[in-house]
This record gives structure tokens, sequence and C-alpha cells, in this order.
């Protein structure tokens, strides 16, 4: 199925806002990542 440009650009939005949202909450589930975090710098 062909979306209309327009169309893909906002499923694309939605999609990376909704990806946002559940590491944000998987952050404030979690209280301590198994894994180290590398993407955000600790000062």
């Amino acid at each position: 199925m062909q979306l209309p440009a327009q169309w893909q650009a906002g499923i694309d939005r939605n999609t990376e806002v909704l990806r946002g949202h559940a590491q944000l909450l998987a952050s404030f589930n979690a209280p301590r990542p198994a894994a180290p975090d590398t993407t955000t710098p600790r000062g």
C-alpha cells in the first residue's frame, strides 16, 4: 500500500515520539539500567 508522503512523514514522527516515550517510561520504571548507558554523558 502506498501512502502519501505527508502521511508517511507524520507516521515516522509519531513513531519517534512513541519510541521516546517508551524510553522515558523504561528509564523511570527501571531503578538501574542493566547495561551501562553510553548515550548520555554522566557529569
